[in-house]
């Protein structure tokens, strides 16, 4: 009786490792990977948590699982893996290039460039040039980010990424026209380059050139994943939004406010813009309802306080923290 117990043990323990729900570490791994290079970012951190829920000294998923959650736009769970896999000896090699990047999604600016001025172990030249260059480009210091970028495109005369981080330095400078001719000509050798067009469009709205903004920022977000990198997709759909808005089209706003609320629901930018577009089309209590959510959100929002400046007194009954 005894062994025929166990034989059915077995046989039910081999049907269900046969079915996948027994996998080895090396096997969840795998599918981990294939996940991200397919772009499925959600399946790839259900199949890197399991791994570390069995063995959380793997330094190698932890750091996986760091930069999917860095591509879902949730940085500072990315942070805080980051941290914990240096904290556990990971070889700064292994970290520190995506560490700087989360760190500029969070607009850690002035703390990457302190980083990188006590500490530049595991970067490579490279990096440093390129990390120092964004964080420039964050405390709005383009002189010395296009001084930075120019090193960089002496090391690498054919980079893609230094000509479009260029290109930026000097719009911030205020060399427009360079900077156009820059990014047009990578983006007419590189159609598909969403940092590329992403910069262009935020170059055509500051110049009041609307129309083509909108269409830029349409071509990255046809360019771009939200399922890789949720950060940069929200990004230019809030620009899409906000040109949409200034040229009073109206239905497009709609549609692109609309996948916002899938991607970021409560979050400031898409109140925002859910707000102007009821004030556009006269709906004041959908315009009051928005920035009610909105101020309490983000109380020291100065757009929404001016907004709401603007919302007829029937509809202004917010209590303000």
């Amino acid at each position: 009786m005894k062994s025929l117990q166990n034989l059915i043990a077995l046989c039910v323990l081999v049907g269900v490792s046969a079915c996948g729900l027994i996998m080895s570490e090396e096997e969840r791994i795998g599918l981990a990977t294939e996940s991200m290079r397919a772009g499925d970012y959600r399946a790839a951190e259900v199949h890197l948590k399991s791994v570390l829920n069995n063995n959380s000294g793997n330094l190698k998923v932890r750091l996986m699982l760091a930069e999917v959650h860095r591509g879902l736009n949730d940085l500072p769970t990315a942070e805080k893996e980051i941290q914990r896999a240096a904290e556990m000896g990971a070889p700064p090699g292994d970290y520190r290039p995506l560490q700087l990047r989360v760190m500029a999604g969070l607009g850690q600016y002035e703390a990457m460039l302190q980083s990188m001025d006590e500490d530049s172990t595991g970067l490579s030249a490279i990096d440093v040039l390129r990390y120092r260059g964004e964080a420039l480009l964050g405390v709005s210091d383009g002189m010395a980010a296009e001084q930075v970028f120019s090193e960089w495109l002496q090391l690498e005369p054919d980079s893609v990424d230094a000509r479009v981080c260029h290109a930026k330095a000097q719009a911030m400078k205020g060399d427009i026209d360079a900077a156009r001719e820059a990014l047009n000509l990578v983006i007419e050798r590189n159609p598909r380059h969403t940092d590329a067009l992403l910069a262009l469009a935020v170059l055509h709205y500051g110049q009041g050139n609307f129309t083509a903004a909108k269409v830029a920022y349409d071509q990255a977000i046809a360019s771009s994943q939200p399922q890789t990198d949720l950060q940069r997709y929200v990004f230019a759909l809030v620009g899409l939004a906000d040109s949409a808005l200034m040229l009073r089209d109206t239905e497009s706003a709609h549609q692109t406010i609309e996948l916002l609320k899938q991607y970021t629901p409560s979050a400031p930018h898409t109140l925002l813009q859910e707000a102007r577009l009821a004030q556009m089309n006269q709906d004041d209590p959908g315009a009051q309802r928005a920035l009610q959510e909105l101020v309490l959100v983000s109380p020291d929002n100065v757009n929404a306080l001016m907004l709401l400046g603007s919302v007829p007194v029937s509809y202004t009954h917010l209590t303000l923290p």
